[in-house]
């Protein structure tokens, strides 16, 4: 379901309140603004760094007025968010984009690979808060482009879930790429629910 409110579109400047570093290549920022704080998993917001560029970003997490973004250092634009300390500020259109529909019950599957995870990283928390029971996969190529192990586990402790972490290279959980967890998975179980998110395969 959309959500737009009446001027998600206006640009509004927002002040950097937290910082933190999931990875070496990926930074996440934390701002309060009320529009963007009732964006639902899967929706965006267009980030404008004064003076260079205005790129989409996946909401990571959302509540009441806190919302925060977490970006991938692969350009210059990004490369500046990167720098950014607590205190400095962007400009903020959204949320914007349409949301993952969301159920209260059954099994559900969410598979996530790379920074796929960011958006279904506050899908998870959503459904932690309803009755589905989740099964939660998630992949990375090496052990250091792996994040948000700890949330991940926390919230499916909290669901009495099960997850399972991949590597691409072994270097921590499983040996395999996830979508290949995936289907080992798919030719046991069933499930009500299949959310999925992360990067092409090269081919």
């Amino acid at each position: 379901m959309s959500v737009y409110p009446i001027d998600a579109n206006r640009l509004r400047i927002v002040r950097i309140k937290e910082t933190r570093q999931e990875n070496p290549e990926v930074k996440t920022l934390v701002f309060d603004e009320e529009n963007c704080g009732k964006a639902v998993p899967g929706q965006f917001v267009m980030v404008w760094i004064p003076g260079l560029d205005e790129i989409p970003m996946s909401v990571s997490c959302a509540s009441l007025n806190s919302v925060s973004i977490s970006v991938e250092k692969v350009g210059q634009a990004t490369e500046r968010l990167h720098g950014m300390k607590v205190g400095d500020t962007v400009g903020i259109r959204g949320p914007l984009g349409n949301g993952f529909s969301l159920v209260k019950k059954g099994k559900v599957l969410i598979v996530g690979g790379g920074t796929g995870l960011i958006p279904l990283m506050f899908l998870g928390e959503k459904l932690a808060k309803s009755s589905a029971k989740m099964t939660f996969l998630m992949g990375a190529k090496t052990k250091g482009k792996l994040m948000f192990v700890d949330r991940v586990e926390s919230l499916v402790n909290r669901a009495h879930g099960k997850m399972t972490v991949t590597t691409d290279d072994g270097s921590y959980g499983r040996k395999c790429m996830v979508t290949e967890c995936a289907e080992e998975l798919l030719a046991k179980e069933k499930f009500d629910m299949i959310y999925t998110c992360g990067p092409e395969v090269n081919a």
